[in-house]
């Protein structure tokens, strides 16, 4: 599961430099009851993260599943019975993230330019 993250995220970040993303797991649980057995599926996912260097995957991966985990153990820790039979799924969703580039230059408004009371100030 890692190798691919890497991979994928890899050929983003070079398009890019900087990416949105979350992981997701469907889970498959059983639990026994009076008449036999009860079947469930629920999905969790991870919170959304911005990768902006590639020196962070491991670190927002572990981050992800550590969640994932969590989320899982709670819904099985709550006394319920529930254990997990089967991962069905697991997926990485990740988008382009291109954030507004920073710049020094403001134009002023109009009516400010009007007054003529701004100067520009050279050397």
């Amino acid at each position: 599961m890692r190798a691919l993250f890497r991979i994928r995220k890899n050929n983003a970040y070079e398009l890019c430099r900087s990416v949105k993303w979350f992981l997701s797991i469907d889970v498959h649980f059983v639990r026994q009851i009076a008449d036999g057995e009860s079947e469930t599926d629920a999905h969790f996912t991870s919170p959304g993260q911005t990768l902006v260097h590639s020196s962070d995957i491991s670190e927002q991966m572990n981050l992800a599943t550590s969640s994932l985990q969590g989320k899982i153990e709670s819904f099985v820790g709550t006394g319920s019975g529930w254990r997990v039979e089967q991962i069905k799924q697991v997926s990485i969703s990740f988008a382009i993230y291109d954030p507004m580039g920073v710049s020094s230059y403001i134009p002023l408004p109009d009516f400010i330019k009007k007054q003529e009371g701004c100067v520009k100030h050279t050397k």
